[in-house]
This record gives C-alpha cells, structure tokens and sequence, in this order.
C-alpha cells in the first residue's frame, strides 16, 4: 500500500451494530419460525403455605395471574407405564425461553413448580438449566431450558384463570 491511500479511520465492522443486529434475528427465528405462545403461570411460594417440618404444601399451591409468553416448544414422545391394570401415559416437552421474553412479561427466570399450558394441554416445570450465551457475555442472549412433565390435574384447578388476566 502506497503512503497517499486512505486507510478506512475505523473497523468495518462496528460491533455494538452488528450484535444488535444478530439479537434481532434470534429473537425473530424464535417468534416466527420455531416459537409459539404459551400461557405460563408462576408459583406464588410467598403466599402457598407449606409445612415446615416435611416441607410440602398444606392444600392447594398458589399461583400469580397468567402471562403470555413465546417460547421454543419440543414435544417429546409419550411414555407408558404399566403397573397391574393400569397404563400410564405421561407426557413431556422442552421449553426454551429467550431472557428478553421473560423481562417483557416481568419474569427473572423460569422456576420448577411453574405451570405452562402449551396447546391444550398443561405442564408443570420439573428442572431449568440456563444456557450460555452465543457471543460471549452478554446479558440478552442467554436462554432457559426448561423441562416440563404433564401437570396433575389438582394442580390445574388452582390456576386463576387466563380471562381474569389483565396482561
């Protein structure tokens, strides 16, 4: 390179611009492409009375008013348990939260206990693990992964329901 040429005075890549930029596209591939919407109710363990010598609920658990939410939905295959007469069928998926949803409906994190309707059907919270982010450490693209089983019907009828909802 010749002394007289211009050298470009910055990167041409600016990074802040360009990780906007791939956040948006996560966040769009989630929403449009393998999320959908699922009602999701959290646990109210402040106002749930438990038992403090077994540590278990004293009668019904109690739950906050449900929130909508998008969430990456893996349905998993059911499983059938058979003792004696009686065939069990469970069923199972995976719900992955993207941390800007949560924020958007005024949630920190997914927490065992938690009940999600996915479909027509309901599914309590059995295990969270947080991911990594892709790019480093940023706050915004870190995701939950959540593992759900088929919720018991007592724990349903507890659910303030998604009309009473003002959100």
């Amino acid at each position: 390179m010749s002394k007289n040429s211009t050298r470009p005075s910055r990167a041409f890549f600016d990074f802040a611009k360009d990780r906007a930029y791939i956040h948006s596209l996560n966040l769009e591939m989630q929403e449009t492409v393998s999320g959908t919407f699922c009602f999701y109710w959290a646990h109210d363990e402040s106002q749930t009375t438990v038992d403090e010598l077994y540590n278990e609920t004293i009668g019904a658990k109690v739950y906050r008013a449900p929130v909508k939410i998008w969430a990456a939905v893996e349905y998993k295959e059911q499983e059938e348990e058979a003792s004696g007469a009686l065939v069990e069928r469970k069923k199972s998926i995976g719900l992955k939260f993207f941390r800007p949803h949560l924020r958007d409906v005024q949630l920190t994190e997914p927490k065992s206990g938690d009940i999600i309707q996915a479909g027509n059907d309901y599914y309590e919270v059995v295990k969270v693990t947080e991911s990594d982010p892709l790019l480093g450490d940023l706050e915004d693209m870190h995701t939950f992964s959540c593992s759900c089983e088929q919720a018991r019907p007592y724990d349903i009828s507890a659910l303030p329901s998604v009309a009473a909802s003002s959100r």
